[in-house]
């Protein structure tokens, strides 16, 4: 074996040991006194420097030149249970984020703290986990899902599932048993194939404390709903559905929400500047009150001493205060009291409106959901009524934020189907011309038009199929070719 090639298997021995540990390249990094960076090319490219090489091994815990785990080809019995634990779940347990059962992973803190495991101590089960993840039948991976969020997972491959069944043919082994392969499509590692999808990144970026196009990427984000790795509860608002364009306007006519309404929906109830202040100033301590002293002038004490307090607060410790007399600290809750009240006065009301509103647009949800009488929902509102709605609250942009949201809206209607399908509309819109109408003040008429030539088979079949409005097709191909 030559040069070149060890030094590039310590390398990946590096990196398979410190994912085992449940450490992040700077933690490493940190260990033996370098970056995350040098830790980085080291895994990628392999480490040669005997110096590095030893305090690496000294940091793991092992020895990255002679890596024992390669001799050890046989899977135990700990090891066998780890693989049914992730092929089969905890009966009536969390052990899962998802109620999934053919997810073929787990938590690695809920494996590691030995509950599942009869006790054993995390030294153990990590050297488990790395005999398997040498024999190819496990992966535990950290990376940064979708929501920006820190995860640390352990999977099951694709030949551990196969070398499960032959060890354990008692195993109910489902066939939607979901492998690392799975989770990574084509690429090399989930964090792989999480960064190579941008679109959901996009989408997080987006000032959303308006309206504008809110039920569009309600619609979408909920598309991301089923993808793993997402909690995706940014859009969890039930005053947009985002199902399809010809519901939500139904639904938001049905509220009787204008424009303005939806933009103090979309944002939900505000904490006001004003509690922010009370917080800050309810319940506090006498030594608080000494602090509090420089926030009013007209309390301060000798401006000489004042330069004494400033010198020994920014040069020497924050430790050094002159204490405020008796009489100071009265002023100072007089001050204090006389500011509370002042604050709720003002803040009352706001809260009142702000509960009041909110209060109105809930009880319009909770009388829509009463039993009563049968109502035919499509002839709730005629055509004059729905086309004036559409030109008063359906806008063009005209702000920085909504000039975003239209282009990200305009990209993703150019590459996703399933973002174009959002614009079906009923027979009879189609005909009275109300879905054009809505398309025009959506100003996506010329983009639609680009793909007016998709046929829709409601009957189901391969290729040009119009899914159901809860199929995940945000990843599948724009153009669906025969």
């Amino acid at each position: 074996m030559d040069k070149k090639t060890t030094s590039q298997e310590i390398g990946i021995r590096v990196r398979k040991f410190r994912m085992l540990k449940g450490w992040s390249q700077k933690e490493l990094g940190d260990k033996i006194g370098t970056t995350s960076a040098a830790i980085s090319k080291y895994e990628k490219e392999g480490v040669s420097h005997i110096d590095v090489i030893r305090d690496l091994s000294v940091a793991l815990g092992v020895d990255l030149q002679n890596d024992e785990m390669d001799k050890e080809g046989e899977i135990g019995e700990i090891g066998l249970e780890i693989l049914s634990i992730l092929i089969l779940g905890i009966e009536n347990d969390n052990l899962f984020e998802e109620d999934d059962p053919n997810s073929g992973r787990v938590d690695a803190d809920d494996l590691l703290n030995g509950e599942y495991l009869f006790g054993l101590s995390k030294e153990r089960i990590i050297h488990e986990l790395a005999k398997l993840e040498n024999l190819g039948l496990c992966v535990r991976e950290q990376f940064v899902d979708y929501d920006g969020e820190s995860r640390d997972i352990v999977f099951i491959t694709a030949k551990g599932i196969i070398a499960a069944k032959r060890k354990m043919p008692e195993l109910d082994v489902s066939t939607e048993m979901k492998s690392y392969e799975i989770y990574c499509e084509d690429f090399s590692c989930v964090q792989e194939c999480i960064d190579s999808n941008d679109t959901h990144k996009k989408i997080e970026s987006l000032n959303m404390d308006t309206a504008f196009r809110y039920n569009f990427f309600a619609y979408i984000t909920r598309s991301l709903s089923n993808r793993e790795f997402s909690e995706n509860k940014r859009f969890d608002n039930e005053f947009f559905p985002g199902i399809n364009c010809y519901v939500d306007i139904m639904f938001s006519m049905m509220l009787c929400m204008n424009r303005k309404d939806a933009d103090r929906l979309a944002m939900g109830k505000i904490e006001f500047e004003e509690e922010e202040m009370l917080s800050k100033l309810s319940g506090k301590e006498d030594y608080y009150i000494d602090f509090l002293l420089e926030w009013y002038p007209e309390h301060c004490r000798d401006h000489i001493e004042d330069l004494l307090m400033e010198y020994l607060g920014t040069s020497i410790n924050k430790k050094f205060f002159i204490p405020a007399t008796k009489e100071e600290r009265e002023k100072m809750k007089k001050v204090l009291s006389d500011e509370e009240k002042r604050l709720n006065d003002i803040l009352k009301p706001k809260i009142k409106e702000q509960d009041s509103f909110f209060k109105k647009y809930n009880k319009k949800v909770e009388e829509l959901k009463k039993d009563g009488e049968k109502v035919d929902a499509r002839k709730m509102f005629n055509y004059q009524q729905i086309n004036s709605w559409v030109k008063e609250n359906i806008l063009c942009p005209k702000e920085e934020i909504e000039e975003q949201k239209q282009e990200l809206m305009i990209e993703l209607l150019e590459r996703y189907y399933t973002a174009r399908e959002y614009f079906h509309f009923p027979k009879e819109w189609e005909e009275n011309g109300l879905a054009e109408t809505i398309r025009e003040a959506y100003g996506i008429n010329e983009i639609l038009a680009k793909h007016n030539d998709e046929e829709y088979d409601f009957s189901g079949g391969e290729g040009k199929v119009l899914s159901s409005l809860w199929r995940t097709l945000l990843y599948e191909e724009a153009d669906m070719e025969d």
